[in-house]
């Protein structure tokens, strides 16, 4: 057998160990005798924890009333920091006590099957409840209580405002622990899911559920704690002498007013929770959340960073890895929205080799042919070209966002280059000055552009739609497909009077835009479309007020902001974001780049871990971000290889063959020949197949040097315990002796990871 044949046998094994591991929802759901210890062991807990905050506020109180002794501390133990662990009534011992009666009972007894997930030990949800209370304390007024305390003989009222503050703060907490038992228990059964259907079976399932359950409130129950906290904060807390930040010296003492003391221990609450959530049942929450419970980017985690450059773009590379550790998410995305001050002129320069991109109508049948006289090329190069640009600008461009968008914005309005000879000279045009101009600017301008491209025109048909004969082929996809929506208010009557309003709009390639209006070939005669009344002889008139109805339609902000929404964040998109993007979408007459910014700034978005790594990776970001992570010469890569693997693929780039585009739905992109294909290509593309030309970090080393090494260039986030696991295991078992071989077959295993075939 061939050395590399043994190096591929081994690698192809745990390959498809990694690709078959089980994601979020596929593995085993507890037994109800599991989910009843789960169950008991976390009610145990919230006691816990309400002790403990019973048990800190009435140290707080003792100690401003100058009364501790009363309590029974010892002389040495006589301070209020004391006191908050001191336990002295020994109310938190016996909820402790319950605690581990209650696991013994129900989780010991079920050794060895102890819950896989939502279970740690007794000991542990015991210091995660514990904890809870005394960062609340901390939150409020520091790390050291007893600086912190009015006294009651001296600031009545500034001791009443102490008390009141941790006391309802307090409460708020031990409502979210209420709304997370009540969740916890349903997603074990299945019941009232938010993040999924069926019973939870994993740890990744059950954490998204939690998160999901408090964000949502089903019944108001944190809301209504919220607002009794910040009534009774600016009732107590308005119009005393000492300031607030002295008063509360901790997290919230920047706040100012009664109203910013509220809102800051309202966070204070949120995030002890999630932090005691965390904790107690082994849950990796990202810390934006476990700081304050709100998803605002005070804490910015690696899975974050990764997150927004996976989205956005097509993955990370050495500039939007330094971009955005420089600038922070917020700012990284609002220059992603600004893509007009992002340099990419070495991008323009590469571009340069392909003429075609540049050339107008005319000149493009000028020096294109399908049957070439030199200096002529033949038509398929217009094409070829673009297809390649594509390529190279998802690999090189600074602006990823925009080159995302131009992606989506081509799917939804749909043009097959290979559709007709006319299409073959178009396309280039219609990437160029229809769409690209558009994607973060007026969807009405946008929608206007394509109707009057001759791309557009001849894909369906309009170019031929005249008064003498209608044809209703782009009338009816405008509405279908651009606009409203499949299940839009509209009638076959009213896709006949819309396909007459667009009578006589052709193509002429001696004009700038390839359009002109025909008044001969228009019908005159009055219309009625969707209820909007159209004058005779208004011209072309009639098609432009149509556009503008149908653009500011309430069902196409919903239709629009939807597609977006699944494109961006999740292909199940939450009807709450949707809903928001298109009222911003109405509100601001079709703004994109507003209602993007809506989008890319929701909480769905940033702190929403279950729609993280939840997306196939289509074939083009897959083979864009392989080039990205390994850091290839952009210059020299094979990008006529490429575009041609991404086709192989089932993604022949501007040649998606129905007037839908290229579906945004994972299934569609993997099925076990494309996985197979996918870790070949890694695998290739790791020894420098391709035109992949790079360097590795790093040359030889231990197993977990070389894994980590690379784990590091290929990732921003660290990827799983069971990829880093499995990856240091093959090279503990690979025979190949040669340093650069094993490295090259670590970036292959890594390369195809489910953290990398997915984003």
């Amino acid at each position: 057998m061939r050395r590399g044949l043994r190096i591929l046998l081994p690698a192809a094994a745990v390959l498809a160990g990694l690709l078959m591991r089980p994601v979020a929802g596929s593995a085993a759901a507890l037994t109800s005798d599991q989910q009843r210890c789960v169950n008991d062991v976390n009610k145990a807990a919230s006691l816990v924890a309400k002790s403990q905050n019973k048990a800190d506020l009435a140290c707080l109180q003792y100690a401003a009333r100058g009364v501790l002794t009363r309590l029974g501390v010892p002389p040495q133990a006589q301070t209020a920091q004391a006191c908050l662990t001191n336990d002295v009534r020994g109310h938190v011992a016996r909820q402790t006590a319950s605690l581990q009666s209650r696991d013994l009972k129900r989780c010991q007894s079920l050794l060895p099957a102890l819950p896989a997930f939502g279970h740690t030990d007794a000991a542990t949800v015991d210091a995660a409840a514990r904890a809870a209370g005394l960062d609340i304390v901390r939150g409020l007024f520091g790390s050291d209580l007893d600086a912190a305390i009015v006294s009651e003989a001296t600031d009545s009222d500034g001791a009443r405002c102490q008390r009141d503050v941790l006391h309802y703060t307090s409460d708020l907490f031990s409502t979210i622990w209420k709304v997370v038992l009540t969740a916890k228990k349903n997603a074990l059964k299945g019941r009232d899911r938010r993040a999924g259907n069926g019973p939870v079976a994993t740890a990744e399932a059950l954490r998204d559920e939690l998160i999901a359950a408090v964000a949502a409130d089903g019944r108001s129950q944190i809301a209504k704690a919220a607002a009794k906290l910040r009534e009774r904060t600016t009732q107590r807390c308005t119009g005393m002498p000492a300031p607030l930040g002295q008063v509360f010296p901790g997290t919230c003492s920047g706040a100012a007013t009664a109203a910013a003391l509220g809102a800051c221990a309202e966070g204070v609450a949120r995030g002890s929770a999630l932090t005691a959530l965390a904790a107690a049942d082994a849950l990796a929450i990202d810390c934006d959340l476990t700081d304050d419970g709100v998803a605002n980017l005070t804490c910015e985690s690696p899975e974050l960073r990764e997150h927004v450059l996976n989205r956005l773009g097509y993955g990370p590379d050495a500039w939007s890895r330094a971009r955005i550790e420089t600038l922070g998410v917020a700012q990284y995305i609002a220059e992603q929205l600004a893509p007009e001050t992002i340099d990419d002129s070495a991008l323009d320069a590469e571009l340069v080799q392909f003429p075609s991109l540049t050339m107008s109508y005319q000149e493009l049948r000028a020096n294109y042919s399908n049957d070439p006289v030199p200096p002529q090329q033949g038509l398929g190069v217009i094409a070829r070209e673009l297809k390649q640009a594509k390529v190279l600008r998802a690999v090189m461009s600074r602006r990823q966002l925009v080159e995302v968008l131009v992606d989506f914005w081509l799917n939804h309005f749909n043009v097959a280059a290979g559709s007709s000879r006319r299409t073959k000279y178009d396309i280039g045009p219609y990437d160029r000055s229809v769409l690209r101009p558009h994607v973060l600017g007026s969807f009405e301008d946008m929608l206007v552009a394509v109707a009057k491209s001759p791309a557009m025109g001849d894909y369906l048909d309009n170019r031929r739609n005249r008064a003498s004969a209608i044809n209703e082929n782009y009338a009816r996809e405008i509405m279908e497909l651009h606009t409203l929506s499949v299940t839009g208010p509209y009638t076959e009557h009213d896709v006949q009077e819309l396909a007459r309003c667009f009578t006589g709009w052709k193509e002429n390639y001696d004009n700038p835009d390839g359009f002109e209006f025909n008044a001969a070939k228009h019908d005159q005669g009055a219309k009625t479309v969707i209820g909007v009344s159209i004058p005779a002889n208004g011209g072309m008139q009639d098609g432009l007020t149509m556009l503008d109805v149908l653009a500011h339609h309430p069902s196409t902000a919903q239709f629009i902001s939807r597609k977006l929404v699944m494109r961006f964040v999740s292909e199940t998109p939450p009807q709450r974001l949707v809903d928001e993007a298109a009222g911003v979408f109405l509100g601001s007459g079709g703004d994109l780049r507003a209602v993007m910014q809506t989008i890319l700034m929701s909480p769905e978005f940033l702190s929403a871990p279950q729609y993280r790594h939840a997306k196939v990776k289509r074939p083009l970001v897959f083979y864009a971000s392989l080039a990205r992570a390994l850091g290839v010469s952009p210059a020299a890569l094979n990008t006529n290889n490429l575009r041609n693997r991404i086709a192989d693929m089932g993604e022949d780039l501007y040649d998606a063959g129905p007037p839908t585009g290229y579906p945004d739905v994972s299934s569609f992109w993997l099925s076990p020949g494309t996985a197979v294909k996918r870790c070949n290509d890694a695998e290739a593309s790791s020894r420098g197949a391709y035109g992949f030309a790079f360097a590795y970090p790093i040359v030889d080393g231990t197993p977990a040097e070389i894994v980590d090494a690379l784990a590091g260039a290929f990732f921003v986030a660290p990827p799983a315990s069971a990829t880093r696991t499995t990856a240091i295991a093959f090279l503990e078992a690979l025979p190949e002796p040669n340093p650069p071989a094993r490295v090259a077959q670590a970036a292959a295993l890594l390369l195809s990871s489910p953290e990398f075939l997915t984003h």
